[in-house]
């Protein structure tokens, strides 16, 4: 089992125990027997097994910032190391898992979750959307004004995410009072849509999937919400379509880390074979020439579009930020103070399960507050 260890520290640096947070954790992650992830495995690209520090001084504190990606044999080394943080002015400690195969999970699905995903609930309508070689595999619930919702998990984001992944469910907690939209992202290897892979325009592809969904279903002007890769995804979509954008909610987006390059690198030793496994016409050259377009080329920023596009974003947007290796806290901040219709929630508003309601309480004053009367 592989995990991504984030920690905030507080500690008081006047005296003599002037630890840096790089030392501390480690004495954390060496007290629960954990060992640095295997050089070349999907989690060393997350930082190459290296804690990362950031300082910033307030009165005789220090606030430090460290995350390091670790593998752990069992359940009691993890149960090891959230103890060992109580001892060491750890203020929040993150543990993320990270199963074989999602790009940005959180955690690893059930065997009833995967079997569940393929079976539309009570009220819920799956079907394909095709337009030339696209075929596009979506699904709605509840009525009223159109949300569309933007699974994450990276490249493989597909419907399965909303109850296997993501922090809470925008379709199960929003159907009672709009039309819900979700659809399974083309070429996702564990889902059903597939299509060309456009090498020279990644993200427009994946904003003509998302357009023409929606015409497909007769829908001119609706409000989104992304995780994940759904925050480039928004942007994106607000730079082709801002007309068509009544208000988006753009949350724990991936954007651009100078000290590493997760998105690129899991995509290519996760998502790249196992697509290729499914599809001869590729090969692991073409994926890398996709993946190096749409990550690397431009990397800055949100990836999909450059600052003046959400500094002149019309509509309302609200940003939930998050921090891990794939979701880094900067450009999320960053993109809500340019764009001038901007909402930030609490952060962080996922390390407990006791916030999160209050988190979606504000996406759900949000929606309401931006949604056009009937």
């Amino acid at each position: 089992m592989d995990i991504a260890v984030s920690c905030v520290f507080e500690r008081n640096f006047g005296d003599s125990q002037n630890s840096t947070a790089t030392e501390m954790i480690e004495s954390m992650t060496g007290s629960a027997r954990l060992a640095p992830a295997a050089p070349g495995s999907a989690l060393q690209c997350a930082n190459q097994a290296a804690p990362r520090a950031r300082h910033a001084t307030f009165a005789d504190y220090t606030t430090r910032f460290a995350h390091a990606t670790y593998s752990a044999r069992t359940h009691s080394a993890i149960a090891a190391l959230t103890s060992r943080a109580r001892s060491c002015w750890v203020r929040t400690i993150r543990i993320i898992f990270f199963p074989s195969f999602p790009v940005c999970s959180v955690v690893a699905p059930t065997a009833h979750r995967a079997h569940s995903r393929n079976q539309p609930r009570k009220g819920e309508h799956m079907a394909f959307y095709e337009k030339g070689p696209v075929r596009i595999h979506y699904q709605e619930a509840g009525s009223g004004f159109p949300l569309l919702v933007l699974p994450g998990g990276g490249q493989n984001s597909t419907i399965g995410f909303m109850s296997d992944r993501a922090p809470f469910n925008a379709i199960e907690e929003f159907k009672d009072e709009y039309r819900c939209i979700t659809a399974d992202l083309r070429n996702a290897p564990s889902g059903q849509s597939s299509g060309p892979l456009e090498i020279d325009r990644p993200w427009d592809s994946y904003a003509d999937d998302h357009l023409a969904l929606m015409d497909h279903l007769g829908i001119r002007r609706f409000m989104v919400i992304g995780y994940c890769i759904g925050g480039p995804f928004i942007w994106k979509l607000i730079e082709r379509a801002p007309e068509r954008i009544v208000a988006a909610i753009v949350s724990q987006p991936v954007g651009f880390r100078r000290e590493s390059n997760p998105m690129y690198d899991n995509s290519m030793q996760t998502w790249g074979p196992a697509l290729v496994k499914q599809r001869p016409d590729l090969t692991m050259e073409t994926i890398d020439k996709f993946l190096t377009r749409m990550y690397v080329t431009d990397a800055d920023f949100v990836f999909s579009v450059p600052r003046h596009v959400v500094k002149g974003c019309p509509s309302p947007v609200l940003v939930m930020p998050d921090e891990t290796p794939s979701h880094p806290y900067e450009p999320a901040i960053e993109s809500a103070m340019l764009a001038p219709r901007s909402e930030l929630t609490f952060f962080p508003w996922k390390d407990t399960e006791e916030k999160i309601p209050l988190a979606v309480r504000h996406v759900r004053t949000f929606l309401k507050a931006n949604r056009p009367p009937a």
